[in-house]
């Protein structure tokens, strides 16, 4: 800056040099003589120093002599000066050569001067016509110039002391500390106070400004990119926190610099006497304290109407923005709540909210696709790829899998109904499994409901199951303990989620130790329960039917109790307590020795004997008759005790002609699932 500043003032002083000769011409007489002493001679001084960078304070002293004289005697010639008094002369000339005033004083007085000059003759001399340069040189001697400079003489003294003073700071120079200085600073703090003053205040006011300015443009940067620390792979919407907590920042930073910048203000007022000198530390002064004052009053002030407006601002573009995020997000959420959306994976057994979503281009994964900061409608991926955030618009179809086990299968959102089927091994468990299914999709047609197979294998083993049921091949016995869950979605237009029914199959040696029942994550989250009855695996019953075979299976009372211990230790039933979750007991192998007493021609002539009573009603009391003709009262007591809702049912291991096996679970349906039962109601 001081060496572009150097170059402006050598253009300057030439500008004036030249200004000065086209007034001048290089014409000698008596008018001239006065140009001469006051213009060019001083012209050519402030140059030629500018140039060379040295003082000459004899000449400059002289130049001034001059100057004086010709304000206080103007115009001037030979004649007046003989006829002048000397006295008045020889006491400026000694007065100046005594004072020695230095030669940028000078300078800053032709600045002033010729400025002044420059701008009346624009104003008014240029408006006459004729050559520009004699109209330019004539206006100096003419009638309104003399007046103008007979009343402002004083003040372009006083003025130029204080321009010579402020060409000083910027060029960073030592003013010293010397009489003249001294007499010429006494004259001028007076008049220039207020001025300085005025000067410091704004100052103030522009350093409260700019500082807000680059704080703001340091701080406020609305997102064009997903962010590195983001908490999902998604683009943030600036107008959500960000923004408020950017405002926040930019509020308290533009406070503490305010605060610094005020500092830093008086501090450098201990500097600048070092720098510049006593001269020039007195006008500092005046400023810097009235920068001071401003910055402590005028700028807090100012940046608490600033920091208003700012929130104003942002929180009224900002509340229907948000007020529509809350509309969206807690929609979605009551929604989901409602119609009792979550998520279940089939593999792990984990149950959650939502899935882990993911994106259809680059396959991030969105651990919380909801409406929020990231969008409400719909998200942008940070691939450019737009998500859909809520269930309406199309959440649901995408990719997801659990957040558990990362598995894809069936891993989004629908009304999941858990079904855990319990029973020992060889109960005949898969083969109810495959015909309550295969049973439901026939019946669920006639209802106009849709059946979906999310896993294509489960169809094809219904379809299997149907094949073999006539040449009486059994389905292979389930040996995996952690079995997948077998997934079938149902799907009605009267209904705003599909019903996506999950049965838990697995080893019926999974039921028979407490270990392996602990592992089945499902039991804290499950809708309703099968169990399946082997009767032929209770002693009592073998011994009141005389069977003397041995059989593998487990005690289904066994099996029974530790299905409530388990529900007791690990998911918080209390042993007094009656579970509300419907239980369908199931027993099986009705082909085998009890037909007679429970079969399906038994339960007809009971139902055409009973004109109240459906099937199913009739098959649930012969059921509970059947077993306490066994002596199984005790578990009979146990179920009556621990489940308010639970209905028997007697199917066959073989076929299952009167459609028991999906009886049951449309049963089960009925009770948990209030839209099923308006469907059913409906026809």
């Amino acid at each position: 800056m001081t060496k572009s500043f150097h170059l402006s003032l050598r253009i300057l002083n030439i500008i004036i040099l030249v200004s000065t000769l086209v007034i001048f011409q290089f014409k000698i007489d008596h008018t001239n003589i006065y140009t001469i002493f006051t213009l060019v001679i001083p012209s050519i001084l402030v140059t030629y120093s500018e140039v060379n960078q040295k003082q000459y304070p004899k000449i400059t002293a002289l130049s001034f002599v001059f100057i004086l004289i010709a304000y206080m005697y103007f115009p001037i010639n030979v004649i007046d000066i003989i006829s002048y008094n000397y006295w008045p002369f020889i006491l400026i000339g000694s007065l100046f050569f005594f004072l020695r005033p230095r030669t940028e004083y000078m300078a800053a007085y032709l600045y002033l001067y010729m400025g002044c000059y420059l701008y009346l003759f624009f104003s008014t001399g240029w408006e006459a016509n004729g050559n520009p340069i004699l109209l330019f040189r004539d206006f100096y001697f003419s009638e309104e110039w003399f007046i103008f400079y007979s009343q402002y003489k004083l003040l372009m003294l006083i003025g130029a002391f204080g321009l010579h003073l402020l060409i000083a700071i910027i060029r960073k120079e030592y003013i010293p500390n010397n009489i003249f200085n001294f007499i010429a600073s006494v004259i001028t703090w007076p008049i220039a106070f207020i001025g300085i003053a005025i000067v410091g205040y704004l100052y103030g006011v522009y350093l409260t400004v700019y500082t807000y300015i680059n704080i703001f443009r340091k701080n406020v940067k609305p997102y064009k990119g997903m962010r590195n620390d983001a908490e999902q792979p998604a683009i943030e919407k600036y107008i959500f926190w960000k923004a408020f907590k950017d405002a926040n920042i930019v509020m308290k930073t533009a406070f503490h610099e305010n605060k610094e910048n005020w500092k830093r203000v008086k501090t450098n007022l201990f500097r600048h006497k070092r720098v510049y000198g006593s001269v020039i530390t007195v006008f500092i002064k005046v400023s810097s304290y009235a920068s001071i004052l401003t910055l402590v009053l005028v700028g807090q002030s100012l940046l608490i109407i600033i920091s208003l407006v700012y929130f104003a601002t942002i929180s009224l573009y900002s509340l229907p923005v948000i007020l529509f995020w809350k509309i969206c997000y807690y929609t979605d959420k009551f929604f989901r709540k409602w119609n009792h959306v979550k998520t279940v994976c089939p593999s792990c057994y984990e149950s959650s909210e939502l899935p882990v979503y993911h994106c259809s281009n680059c396959h991030s994964k969105h651990t919380d696709l909801v409406p929020g900061k990231y969008g409400i409608l719909k998200r942008t991926c940070q691939c450019g790829q737009r998500l859909p955030a809520t269930y309406f618009n199309g959440r649901k179809d995408l990719h997801a899998s659990c957040p558990s086990c990362c598995n894809r299968d069936m891993s989004h959102e629908s009304t999941p109904i858990t079904i855990p089927i319990i029973g020992g091994s060889n109960s005949g468990k898969t083969s109810f499994l495959l015909a309550a299914v295969g049973q439901l999709a026939e019946y669920s047609k006639s209802l106009g409901v849709k059946v979906r197979y999310p896993n294509k294998s489960l169809e094809s083993k219904v379809d299997s199951y149907y094949s073999n049921l006539s040449a009486g091949i059994r389905p292979e016995k389930t040996n995996n303990r952690q079995k997948s869950a077998e997934c079938v979605g149902l799907k009605h237009p009267k209904w705003h989620t599909e019903k996506m029914i999950y049965l838990y199959d697995p080893a019926g040696e999974t039921f028979e130790n407490s270990s392996d029942f602990k592992k089945q994550k499902y039991l804290s989250y499950y809708d309703a329960s099968i169990l399946i009855l082997d009767p032929f695996s209770s002693p009592s019953i073998r011994e009141k039917m005389n069977l003397t075979k041995t059989w593998n299976s487990v005690d289904f009372e066994d099996i029974f109790d530790l299905f409530l211990l388990e529900l007791q230790e690990s998911y918080g039933v209390k042993a007094h307590e009656k579970i509300k979750k419907p239980i369908a007991i199931l027993i099986n192998k009705m082909d085998q020795k009890l037909n007679f007493q429970i079969g399906e021609e038994t339960m007809k002539q009971i139902s055409v004997a009973s004109d109240t009573e459906s099937v199913e009603e009739i098959t649930h009391q012969q059921c509970i008759d059947l077993l306490s003709s066994m002596g199984l009262n005790n578990f009979l007591r146990k179920v009556d005790s621990k489940f308010s809702n639970y209905r028997f049912f007697a199917s066959s291991s073989i076929s299952d002609q009167n459609n028991s096996s999906g009886k049951l679970l449309t049963w089960l349906l009925t009770e948990k699932n209030k839209s099923w039962k308006k469907i059913e109601k409906s026809l």
